[in-house]
């Protein structure tokens, strides 16, 4: 009886730490095939021209779906970030220009990623229909971490204009920092000295200040939205504010204004591969408009400068090689211009 017992008793024990380690074995297989390598998600923050139709992030390997929604023909130029390591449609950065019909789908798969590879956005560069240059990103959002640029580190990182744990903040004067790490406009004196999103936020009465200019740009990589708010200077003649929006960086890229009223112009650019788009110039003194490039590009696309000049211009153009103006559906009577340039712009006359 008692060897039975000693035999029963062995046996159990035996086998029942085999049980055991069965059963832990096909705890860490559950646990390893149905828990995700991570909860990444991603964003397009322009989703009606290149829609994200999923992502996912299986260890070090990112998988999206878009598609182009631009109504045209693109030409992706190149792209960046997110590690540096992607391939769209098996194409790897740089190698050659992808072109994709209207409505047409596409992969990027991007390699070797790590969390702190997904703080850099995903910037995809192409050509649009009709020829100006856009650009497409998308982000990473990281539960209990950080999004694109580094966003909420307290650091000013490259490509924020502010960031919201920094101590100063980066904001600069009558800005405040939006949680995507860009920084809101609601008055004049915004000199814009580094590279950003800036996002206006109400219309802005540029005599209230005493400046000489509303706005000022002298970073490079800066993007102005003025959300279709108005910059206006209620005195118009010489002494009143000079500029709305004066810029001397490279890269700028002006979009949904309306400026009114200014002594030299609404809007000056002089930086190269400077882009102005959806803007509404009237009621200057000497022009609506002015572009000063020597031998790099601007883009113009729905520019409207009409009754804008009192005795001189709606647009002033002045660039050594007009080639490299693009333009498409401007608006304007008076140009001062070389005869290239007003044959690329093409524009319509004011109503």
């Amino acid at each position: 009886m008692n060897q039975k017992a000693q035999a029963g008793l062995e046996y159990l024990i035996t086998y029942g730490w085999a049980l055991v380690l069965v059963t832990a074995v096909v705890g860490v297989l559950v646990f390893i095939i149905g828990t995700p390598s991570s909860k990444v998600t991603f964003s397009s923050l322009d989703p009606t021209a290149l829609s994200l139709r999923g992502g996912t992030r299986a260890g070090g390997t990112v998988t999206m779906a878009l598609q182009n929604i631009t109504g045209g023909k693109i030409t992706i130029t190149d792209f960046s970030g997110f590690g540096d390591a992607c391939e769209i449609n098996g194409i790897k950065t740089g190698t050659t220009n992808i072109e994709l019909e209207a409505g047409e789908k596409f992969m990027i798969e991007c390699n070797d990623v790590d969390d702190t590879d997904l703080l850099t956005p995903l910037s995809i560069h192409y050509k649009d229909f009709s020829g100006l240059r856009q650009e497409a990103t998308i982000i990473a959002n990281i539960p209990g971490g950080t999004t694109a640029s580094l966003c909420g580190n307290g650091v000013l990182d490259n490509g924020e204009a502010c960031d919201l744990s920094a101590t100063p903040d980066g904001t600069g004067a009558n800005m405040t920092c939006l949680s995507n790490c860009s920084a809101n406009i609601t008055d004049c004196d915004a000199s814009l000295a580094r590279a950003g999103n800036y996002v206006v936020q109400q219309n802005i009465d540029s005599d209230n200040f005493g400046l000489e200019n509303c706005i000022v740009v002298t970073a490079n990589d800066v993007s102005i939205n003025c959300g279709g708010h108005t910059i206006s200077s209620g005195t118009i003649d010489l002494g009143s504010i000079r500029y709305g929006i004066s810029s001397t960086g490279q890269n700028a890229a002006i979009s949904n204004c309306n400026l009114s009223g200014f002594d030299y112009a609404g809007i000056n650019v002089s930086g190269c591969n400077s882009s102005l788009r959806n803007i509404n110039i009237s009621n200057g003194f000497y022009n609506g408009l002015e572009v000063y490039a020597t031998d790099c590009g601007v883009e113009l696309e729905n520019v409207v400068s009409c009754d804008s000049a009192i005795g001189y211009w709606d647009m002033t153009i002045s660039m050594n090689n007009c080639d490299l103006l693009l333009a498409n559906n401007v608006v304007a009577t008076e140009i001062n211009a070389s005869d290239p340039c007003k044959i690329k712009l093409n524009a319509a006359l004011c109503p």
